[in-house]
């Protein structure tokens, strides 16, 4: 037996009807979705670049203080080697340790003055390099003389690398890493 037509529309109205509630739900799920995709943070695309310099900076900073409180204490351990080489007493030798002590205590003051004024990055930079060319000229000099003025030169670069790098590494952590930046 057939059925009346009336019969196969309403049942497919039905199906339709089912449908279309379904697909309202689904509807709904994905505006609700949406919503919440809407309100979270967008994702930073630069993080882990953000995350290798933040983790950088204080290495960098601690290399720089390495080489300075070695470069303060070796000299005392090969002064008599110094001296000999140089044909001179190592008493007379003092003045080089004297003079890198006396040029650190001057420029200290000096470096943060210099860092605000051009900036604490390209101080540090400058200390570094003029740390280093100091580190060459006293590998090169020749006598007591040179070797008294490579040490001021050095003192100056590193009195500049100190204060300065440490105040990088203050600015460049959050509060909260503060103690394990600065350990």
């Amino acid at each position: 037996m057939a059925r009346a037509p009336a019969t196969v529309c309403a049942r497919d109205l039905s199906v339709l009807c089912r449908w279309f509630a379904l697909y309202l739900c689904h509807l709904r799920v994905e505006i609700r979705r949406h919503a919440r995709l809407a309100t979270r943070p967008l994702r930073d695309p630069f993080r882990p670049f953000r995350t290798i310099r933040s983790r950088a900076t204080p290495l960098i900073v601690a290399t720089a203080l390495l080489m300075e409180n070695i470069d303060s204490t070796v000299l005392a351990t090969s002064l008599p080697q110094i001296a000999y080489d140089f044909g001179t007493s190592p008493i007379l030798l003092k003045l080089a340790l004297t003079s890198y002590l006396l040029a650190l205590a001057i420029f200290i003051p000096a470096s943060g003055w210099a860092a605000d004024r051009f900036g604490a990055r390209k101080v540090f930079r400058a200390a570094i390099l003029v740390f280093a060319a100091g580190s060459i000229a006293c590998a090169a000099s020749t006598s007591l003389g040179s070797l008294i003025a490579a040490r001021v030169f050095q003192g100056i670069g590193g009195s500049m690398m100190v204060p300065v790098g440490r105040l990088i590494v203050l600015r460049a952590t959050p509060k909260a890493g503060l103690v394990g930046a600065l350990a």
